[in-house]
């Protein structure tokens, strides 16, 4: 049992070797006797070093105590989850699962674990953040977490690559992957010309998922692991929607960056961008040195994003329909809402769109808003006779939707600080701070 000052985090209940908790100094890693063999070999074989080295594992400091070896790990700043990601963000996790993998086997240690959710995205790299996913290596022994592997990555990607991006976001549904036997049946017939898929989806499929436990020689299991590289790198996902002509060039988006660039001249702190779209200003945010979480529901703005190769994080989440907690007690996964914390949030061309095409009422979005912001929001005003705001209302009117309500509504939850006209338009940037 843990002490009063000491609280268990939700997602790290599964593993008796190794329980994550929260203390008074902060996040901790708990080892117990049982793992200590995997972990000396871990830390004494090089592995460690060379994993930190080349941005593979976060890297910690140690402590013992009587009964367990206590390590404190350097602190993800923002954990997110498969379902969020899109497909490069996805495909960049299988390979760095199986590059850690098959560099384990080099230092005579299995990763006994392939979850997806093990690996983070760390200020643009992403990495393992489960210290304790490695064991020592017996030769002949099998790869365990294959079938893992090939629920949490290989068969989001294929139905991905094959189909849909919608794919991704069933791994909110199944916690522990894809479902092989059911859904790899979904996969075109031509994906059986590729031996590939033949051997590790639908051979595997034909046997309900079940991956039984064959020895297998050192210099084989390593052919397995780089054949499944070769074939995630050849997964490719071709961009669908036409979100890049949400927002062209004009005059009005020329001075709505400007007056947002000027703005964000502070020091550096985590800026949220809500409904990201073509990412415009979360590069903006970028360049000046900020820590951007940006969210868009399109899952091709996202993919977009993700190929630019960022320091900041861009997820698949609606706003108006934000990740849930899911899992255990629906806490082992924490919902977007109670992780979403920023500095600065901006809710640019973002307010029309829940009030008006999802009859959200504005005091509701206001609350939510201030929920998320620590301190300030820059937020934009869409009157209801703005053309993009008549679009989204389709002949309906929105009485409670007016510029009178919103300034209510923002006051009642945040401090007004100050507010200018974007260019020549009727839109209006709204400048808040938390009280």
């Amino acid at each position: 049992m843990y002490s009063v000052d000491v609280k268990p985090v939700s997602s790290s209940f599964r593993d008796p070797d190794s329980r994550v908790v929260v203390s008074a100094r902060g996040l901790e890693r708990h080892i117990t006797p049982s793992y200590y063999p995997h972990y000396q070999r871990l830390m004494g074989s090089g592995l460690y070093a060379h994993l930190t080295h080349n941005d593979l594992l976060v890297e910690h400091t140690e402590d013992c105590t009587h009964d367990m070896i206590v390590l404190r790990p350097e602190v993800v700043p923002f954990i997110s989850y498969p379902y969020e990601w899109s497909f490069s963000q996805l495909r960049r996790a299988a390979a760095v699962t199986l590059e850690i993998a098959l560099t384990a086997l080099d230092y005579g240690m299995m990763l006994k674990d392939a979850s997806a959710y093990n690996i983070q995205c760390v200020h643009g790299k992403w990495k393992l953040i489960d210290t304790a996913s490695f064991e020592n290596y017996t030769d002949g022994q099998p790869w365990g977490a294959f079938g893992q592997f090939v629920r949490h990555f290989l068969l989001p990607l294929a139905m991905c690559h094959y189909r849909s991006a919608d794919y991704l976001k069933l791994l909110m549904s199944h916690v522990d992957g894809l479902p092989v036997w059911s859904m790899a049946g979904d996969l075109p017939l031509r994906s059986f010309l590729n031996w590939k898929y033949v051997a590790y989806l639908h051979l595997f499929r034909m046997m309900k998922g079940s991956s039984k436990q064959i020895m297998v020689k050192k210099e084989r299991l390593v052919n397995v692991l780089q054949s499944l590289q070769d074939m995630v790198d050849k997964l490719t996902y071709k961009l669908r929607s036409d979100w890049a002509d949400y927002d062209p060039d004009s005059n009005y988006t020329v001075a709505k960056l400007q007056m947002v660039t000027e703005l964000l001249t502070i020091p550096r702190c985590r800026v949220g961008d809500l409904g990201a779209n073509t990412g415009r200003y979360t590069l903006t945010a970028e360049r000046l040195g900020h820590d951007v979480i940006a969210i868009d529901r399109d899952h091709d703005c996202i993919e977009w994003l993700a190929r630019q190769q960022l320091r900041s994080l861009p997820l698949v989440v609606d706003f108006s329909n934000p990740s849930p907690g899911i899992g255990w007690g629906n806490e082992e996964r924490e919902a977007f809402l109670a992780r979403a914390e920023f500095d600065v949030t901006l809710a640019l061309a973002l307010v029309h769109h829940l009030c008006i095409g999802n009859n959200v009422p504005i005091d509701m979005v206001a609350e939510q808003l201030r929920r998320i912001t620590k301190r300030t929001l820059l937020i934009e005003f869409v009157p209801e006779s703005d053309p993009k705001a008549r679009i989204l209302a389709q002949g309906r009117t929105f009485p409670e939707y007016s510029r009178d309500a919103f300034e209510r509504a923002m006051s009642r939850h945040f401090v007004f600080e100050d507010r200018w006209q974007i260019g020549n338009s009727c839109r209006d940037l709204y400048m808040y701070h938390a009280g």
